[in-house]
Protein backbone atom coordinates (compact mmCIF):
# COMPACT_ATOMS: atom_id res chain seq x y z
CA UNK A 1 0.00 0.00 0.00
CA UNK A 2 2.81 1.98 -0.79
CA UNK A 3 2.08 5.71 -2.13
CA UNK A 4 -1.24 5.50 -1.47
CA UNK A 5 -3.30 6.71 1.35
CA UNK A 6 -6.11 5.78 2.97
CA UNK A 7 -8.92 8.61 3.85
CA UNK A 8 -12.41 7.59 6.09
CA UNK A 9 -15.57 8.52 4.10
CA UNK A 10 -16.95 11.83 4.71
CA UNK A 11 -19.52 11.15 7.91
CA UNK A 12 -22.24 14.02 6.66
CA UNK A 13 -22.25 12.53 2.66
CA UNK A 14 -24.51 10.47 3.11
CA UNK A 15 -24.05 7.14 1.55
CA UNK A 16 -26.15 6.10 -1.93
CA UNK A 17 -25.85 2.49 -1.67
CA UNK A 18 -26.74 2.61 1.92
CA UNK A 19 -29.89 1.10 3.02
CA UNK A 20 -31.22 1.28 7.08
CA UNK A 21 -31.79 -2.67 6.34
CA UNK A 22 -28.28 -3.82 4.91
CA UNK A 23 -25.93 -3.74 6.53
CA UNK A 24 -22.52 -1.77 5.70
CA UNK A 25 -21.23 -2.58 2.69
CA UNK A 26 -17.45 -1.89 1.37
CA UNK A 27 -17.34 1.46 -1.27
CA UNK A 28 -17.15 0.78 -4.81
CA UNK A 29 -13.87 1.75 -4.63
CA UNK A 30 -12.71 -0.71 -2.58
CA UNK A 31 -14.72 -3.48 -4.33
CA UNK A 32 -12.55 -2.77 -7.58
CA UNK A 33 -9.26 -2.82 -6.29
CA UNK A 34 -8.54 0.58 -5.95
CA UNK A 35 -9.56 1.35 -9.46
CA UNK A 36 -11.97 4.43 -8.80
CA UNK A 37 -15.72 3.59 -10.10
CA UNK A 38 -17.07 6.10 -12.79
CA UNK A 39 -19.01 9.20 -10.22
CA UNK A 40 -17.02 7.96 -7.40
CA UNK A 41 -14.16 10.88 -5.83
CA UNK A 42 -11.25 9.67 -5.88
CA UNK A 43 -9.73 9.85 -2.29
CA UNK A 44 -7.37 12.71 -2.85
CA UNK A 45 -10.12 14.69 -4.14
CA UNK A 46 -11.40 14.72 -0.32
CA UNK A 47 -8.72 16.77 0.56
CA UNK A 48 -10.00 19.87 -1.60
CA UNK A 49 -13.23 19.54 0.39
CA UNK A 50 -13.77 22.42 2.48
CA UNK A 51 -14.50 21.51 6.14
CA UNK A 52 -18.03 21.39 6.87
CA UNK A 53 -19.55 22.51 10.36
CA UNK A 54 -20.72 20.48 12.71
CA UNK A 55 -24.69 20.70 13.24
CA UNK A 56 -24.92 20.64 17.29
CA UNK A 57 -28.21 20.08 19.41
CA UNK A 58 -29.30 17.63 16.45
CA UNK A 59 -29.33 14.11 17.14
CA UNK A 60 -27.17 12.47 14.44
CA UNK A 61 -28.33 8.57 14.11
CA UNK A 62 -31.27 6.57 13.71
CA UNK A 63 -32.85 9.03 10.85
CA UNK A 64 -32.90 8.26 7.91
CA UNK A 65 -32.36 11.66 5.59
CA UNK A 66 -32.23 12.64 1.93
CA UNK A 67 -28.29 13.63 2.87
CA UNK A 68 -29.49 17.89 2.91
CA UNK A 69 -29.09 17.60 7.35
CA UNK A 70 -30.29 16.17 10.30
CA UNK A 71 -34.01 15.20 10.18
CA UNK A 72 -36.37 15.54 13.47
CA UNK A 73 -38.79 12.88 13.67
CA UNK A 74 -42.51 13.89 12.49
CA UNK A 75 -44.90 12.82 14.81
CA UNK A 76 -47.91 11.86 12.69
CA UNK A 77 -51.22 13.48 12.76
CA UNK A 78 -54.15 12.13 14.14
CA UNK A 79 -56.85 11.89 11.17
CA UNK A 80 -60.68 12.95 11.12
CA UNK A 81 -61.43 9.52 9.51
CA UNK A 82 -63.45 8.67 12.55
CA UNK A 83 -65.04 10.87 13.57
CA UNK A 84 -66.48 11.65 9.85
CA UNK A 85 -67.42 8.25 9.32
CA UNK A 86 -69.46 8.64 12.94
CA UNK A 87 -71.01 11.81 11.62
CA UNK A 88 -72.12 10.07 8.17
CA UNK A 89 -73.78 7.05 9.63
CA UNK A 90 -75.54 9.23 12.39
CA UNK A 91 -76.63 11.86 9.80
CA UNK A 92 -77.86 8.89 8.00
CA UNK A 93 -79.89 7.42 10.85
CA UNK A 94 -81.13 10.98 11.96
CA UNK A 95 -82.82 11.72 8.56
CA UNK A 96 -83.79 8.20 7.79
CA UNK A 97 -87.27 8.25 9.10
CA UNK A 98 -88.18 12.16 7.25
CA UNK A 99 -86.95 9.67 4.15
CA UNK A 100 -89.08 7.09 5.05
CA UNK A 101 -91.48 9.22 5.39
CA UNK A 102 -91.55 10.90 1.91
CA UNK A 103 -91.01 7.60 0.23
CA UNK A 104 -94.35 5.72 1.55
CA UNK A 105 -96.19 9.33 0.00
CA UNK A 106 -94.83 8.32 -2.96
CA UNK A 107 -96.75 5.23 -2.87
CA UNK A 108 -100.17 5.39 -4.35
CA UNK A 109 -103.29 4.34 -1.86
CA UNK A 110 -104.60 4.53 1.84
CA UNK A 111 -101.47 4.49 4.47
CA UNK A 112 -103.52 5.34 7.33
CA UNK A 113 -105.07 3.74 10.22
CA UNK A 114 -108.13 2.80 7.44
CA UNK A 115 -105.14 1.37 4.96
CA UNK A 116 -102.21 -0.39 5.03
CA UNK A 117 -100.53 1.64 8.27
CA UNK A 118 -97.13 2.29 6.54
CA UNK A 119 -96.88 5.76 7.86
CA UNK A 120 -96.19 3.97 11.62
CA UNK A 121 -93.33 2.92 10.37
CA UNK A 122 -91.97 6.77 9.59
CA UNK A 123 -93.50 7.25 13.49
CA UNK A 124 -92.01 3.62 15.11
CA UNK A 125 -88.30 5.13 13.06
CA UNK A 126 -88.37 8.56 14.68
CA UNK A 127 -88.31 6.70 18.24
CA UNK A 128 -86.01 3.64 17.63
CA UNK A 129 -83.82 5.15 15.42
CA UNK A 130 -83.39 8.60 14.97
CA UNK A 131 -81.77 9.09 18.52
CA UNK A 132 -79.56 6.45 18.26
CA UNK A 133 -78.04 8.79 14.71
CA UNK A 134 -78.64 11.68 17.02
CA UNK A 135 -76.18 10.16 19.72
CA UNK A 136 -73.97 9.01 16.63
CA UNK A 137 -73.60 12.48 15.47
CA UNK A 138 -72.52 13.74 18.97
CA UNK A 139 -70.13 10.78 19.69
CA UNK A 140 -68.60 12.07 16.10
CA UNK A 141 -68.48 15.91 17.69
CA UNK A 142 -66.60 14.38 20.41
CA UNK A 143 -64.44 12.32 18.75
CA UNK A 144 -63.06 15.69 16.71
CA UNK A 145 -62.84 17.46 19.67
CA UNK A 146 -60.18 14.81 21.14
CA UNK A 147 -58.88 14.18 17.58
CA UNK A 148 -57.98 17.89 16.96
CA UNK A 149 -56.85 18.54 21.18
CA UNK A 150 -54.82 15.62 20.18
CA UNK A 151 -53.28 17.37 16.98
CA UNK A 152 -52.92 20.48 19.03
CA UNK A 153 -50.58 19.06 21.89
CA UNK A 154 -48.41 17.16 19.57
CA UNK A 155 -47.57 20.35 17.68
CA UNK A 156 -46.91 22.71 21.35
Amino acid sequence: MEGQTVTTPNPYVPDPNASPMMPAQQSPYQQQGGVPAQGVPQPDMQQNWPAQPVAQGYPQGGYVSSGYGPVAPVKPRKSFKAAGILFGVGLLLALSPFIAGAIIELIPGNHGDGGDGMYWLAVAMIFYILPIGLILIVAAIITAIVIAAMNSSTQG
